[in-house]
């Protein structure tokens, strides 16, 4: 027997994030965020199917990926998981990517 997954429950959802626009340990800049997946939710265009996801940034969906970058909080939005990063300080470490590809490698080649 295939398992189901349970059906995904907007409306708990949407009261979850409307709760995080209360919450004062999240960033103010990060409500633009929330109200723009609340609106989507309510507009039908999520929940997305399992494994896709959107991101938002500055109060708007971004085509691909946040601008890391840029510095303000985004939000990412799925069926697989939900995850708010409130500050962002991404810089890419090619020599650590170089490393990690080396070991993934040597293990796998044995």
């Amino acid at each position: 027997m295939i398992p189901h997954p349970s059906p995904f429950d907007v409306a708990a959802r949407i009261a979850e994030l409307q709760k995080l626009l209360d919450d004062d340990t999240i960033a103010a800049n990060q409500n633009d965020n929330i109200k723009v997946v609340i609106k989507m939710y309510e507009n039908g265009e999520l929940p997305k199917r399992i494994g896709e996801r959107i991101f938002v940034q500055d109060g708007k969906v971004c085509e691909n990926f946040p601008d890391f970058q840029k510095g303000t909080p985004w939000w990412k939005e799925g069926t697989d998981m939900q995850m708010m990063l409130a500050h962002v300080n991404f810089q890419p470490n090619t020599h650590h990517l170089g490393r990690l590809w080396s070991n993934m490698i040597t293990l796998a080649l044995g």
